[in-house]
């Protein structure tokens, strides 16, 4: 080897050389370059998992809660129905009772004037106990709806409060 050729090895190997540290601290640029930004996102996947997480068990809380609150009302429906339907029953009884003693009236009414006279007493208390009848019943409709969304009411308006 002359030294001609000592000088063109050392020459091509100073650049492989070179590249090779070049190629190294690029690397290690690149990964002290990326902790930041990779740092970022996996803060960014562990608050998002954390809030799915959070929402998820709200979101499940008032399932539960809804779901006794429908029951409750549903409870408060049963009952207003029950109530509803008895207070019909009453004021259907009522009516046939009055009517069945009209009737026996008239039968004994001694000429038609006095069988039109309990005719017209039996139309006055009938239309006035239908009317009374159809009050109550409306009453008891109206308290029932109001007691059936109280719940409800009462449930979003402690979410308003808190959101």
């Amino acid at each position: 080897m002359t030294a001609e050729n000592e000088t063109e090895t050392v020459e091509t190997a100073a650049p492989a050389e070179a590249v090779a540290e070049t190629a190294a601290e690029a690397e290690a640029f690149a990964g002290t370059a990326m902790e930041a930004p990779m740092k970022a996102v996996e803060e960014a996947r562990a608050k998002t998992e954390a809030w799915f997480k959070e929402t998820g068990e709200k979101a499940r809380e008032a399932a539960l809660d809804a779901a006794a609150d429908f029951k409750t009302s549903a409870g408060i429906a049963l009952e207003g129905e029950k109530a509803a339907a008895e207070k019909m029953f009453s004021l259907v009884g009522a009516m046939m009772e009055d009517r069945a003693a009209a009737a026996t009236e008239v039968l004994k009414a001694g000429d038609v004037k006095d069988a039109l006279s309990v005719e017209q007493a039996y139309a006055r208390k009938a239309a006035e106990t239908f009317a009374a009848g159809m009050k109550e019943l409306v009453e008891i409709r109206t308290k029932t709806f109001k007691d059936f969304m109280q719940p409800f009411a009462d449930r979003a308006s402690a979410v308003m409060k808190t959101a």
